[in-house]
């Protein structure tokens, strides 16, 4: 409390005017009371000086503590924001790039294994066909060196004086020995034919033999030709047919290998567009977070400036009342000073000389200076509600400005809400359309793979034995060529 009870009766008969209006009585001294009341208004005016100076002091001490605190997290909270959502991008990044680094490894792996596969089976065929070519270079060989040696018998001279022996003899002699040549070269045309079938186990060349046995030579003749131009054709078909079974093969790996390697691209396209939705998620619902905590913040802003301008309105009204208490005390000493100084108080004493111990009465010489402290005092609650109200015009204007600001953060990021949910919307499409793809490059490497199965059904077994059935076929030519060259003697 500014006054004790004492102090405000005294401060209460002063203000009424009880020492300026009643005569003194007899023998009764006039005891002034302005010194008392003067310090009471003295105590007031530090009172309120100092409460006045604390504070504004503490106003804005409060204020630039606010303006600074405010500052620095608003700057920190935009700072981390912006340093998240680099994190955010820079993390979505770098899990695509391990992604697709860990894809091309495995591509790169399984390309490897299949270029040592191929390369073995390369290697393994090679051996095989060096070795076949060794063999077969081998059979030319000795069938040449039999062909030689069969040329140099029958060019020797005991061979041609045989001949001549055979050849001059008489006709009918000569027609025996023709006959029994011709049933010779016959035998010896069929024993080749049953040879090359205990070989190759042919049923045509089987069939011929019966047809060299007993048929005319013409007959066979043709029959040997027809063989031949037939196997001959289906040599040079089984080689066409054997290329287009090696060129379908391969072309089905290098497709299935296409498709798988896109296979895997899709796959690692969709595990990133996951992971970016994911991310653009995390990022609107963060988004979303903030704007929440910007309302609430301004919310409790709002509620806080509607208190802070209810206890400024308080504390006006307080000041109004204090100072129209002050005026009305400050009137009131004024008239009765001014009456005072005009009409002097008639005096018991004036018709005769007052008593030897009474003193005279004399005018109040303090009353002017309490005068002047109230008119101070006043002044000092004036300066007080000007210093409140442009307080209160700052922190006003402080609100204005956090709401302005809170409202165009907030809009900021509601706009980047809806370019991240934009750039989401177009990962989800490109993730469906991704997903689209990858069911038909599976359907693709299901067909392959069917594909493939078909072409080994149907190409397996003449290339495991291509190189054998050739060698058959060239032997059956072989063979029919000799038996026709063994019949051509019978002519």
């Amino acid at each position: 409390a500014l006054l004790t009870s004492k102090q405000r009766r005294v401060l209460g008969a002063f203000a009424q005017g009880d020492f300026f209006g009643s005569t003194p009585g007899f023998k009764q001294a006039y005891q002034p009371q302005s010194g008392e009341v003067f310090g009471i208004l003295k105590q007031m005016e530090e009172t309120f000086s100092a409460n006045l100076a604390d504070s504004q002091k503490e106003e804005v001490a409060a204020q630039s503590t606010f303006e600074g605190v405010q500052a620095a997290k608003t700057t920190e909270i935009t700072t981390g924001q912006a340093a998240l959502r680099d994190k955010k991008e820079q993390l979505a990044n770098a899990e695509t790039t391990l992604v697709e680094s860990k894809n091309d490894r495995e591509d790169t792996e399984a390309s490897i294994a299949a270029d040592k596969e191929f390369l073995t089976g390369l290697k393994v065929k090679c051996a095989l066909t060096d070795k076949e070519w060794e063999n077969r270079q081998k059979l030319r060989q000795e069938e040449i060196a039999a062909v030689s040696e069969a040329i140099d018998i029958l060019s020797s001279d005991e061979s041609r004086e045989l001949f001549t022996k055979v050849y001059n003899k008489p006709a009918s002699f000569v027609q025996i020995s023709r006959r029994r040549s011709d049933s010779v070269q016959r035998q010896r045309a069929v024993q080749l034919l049953e040879k090359v079938v205990a070989k190759t186990h042919s049923g045509r060349i089987e069939k011929l033999i019966g047809s060299v046995k007993l048929d005319a030579f013409l007959r066979v003749k043709k029959a040997i030709d027809d063989m031949v131009a037939e196997i001959l054709q289906e040599k040079e078909d089984e080689v066409k047919y054997r290329d287009t079974c090696i060129s379908g093969l391969n072309e089905n790996e290098r497709t299935t290998a296409k498709e798988l390697h896109s296979k895997k691209n899709l796959e690692a396209k969709i595990e990133g567009l996951g992971l970016t939705i994911t991310g653009l998620n995390g990022t609107i619902d963060g988004l979303n977070s903030e704007i929440a905590d910007l309302k609430k913040e301004r919310e409790e802003a709002s509620a806080n400036r509607k208190e802070e301008k209810s206890d400024y309105e308080a504390l006006m009204a307080d000041q109004k009342q204090a100072e129209a208490l002050l005026q009305k005390a400050y009137d009131t000493l004024k008239l009765k000073f001014a009456a005072l100084v005009q009409q002097p108080p008639p005096s018991p004493f004036a018709s005769k000389p007052p008593p030897p111990d009474l003193k005279a009465v004399e005018k109040n010489r303090e009353a002017p200076g309490v005068l002047l402290m109230i008119e101070h005092i006043i002044e000092n609650t004036k300066n007080m509600q000007q210093a409140a109200t442009d307080a209160e015009a700052e922190a006003q204007d402080a609100y204005t400005q956090y709401v302005e600001e809170t409202t165009k953060s907030v809009e900021a990021k509601e706009a980047a809400i809806l370019d991240r949910t934009q750039e989401r919307a177009q990962a989800q499409k490109e993730l469906e359309e991704a997903k689209m793809d990858l069911d038909g490059t599976i359907t693709e490497i299901d067909a392959l793979a069917k594909s493939e199965g078909d072409l080994h059904a149907s190409c397996d077994y003449l290339l495991k034995n291509f190189d054998v059935r050739q060698e058959a076929r060239v032997q059956e030519v072989e063979a029919l060529r000799q038996a026709k060259a063994f019949l051509a003697g019978m002519e």
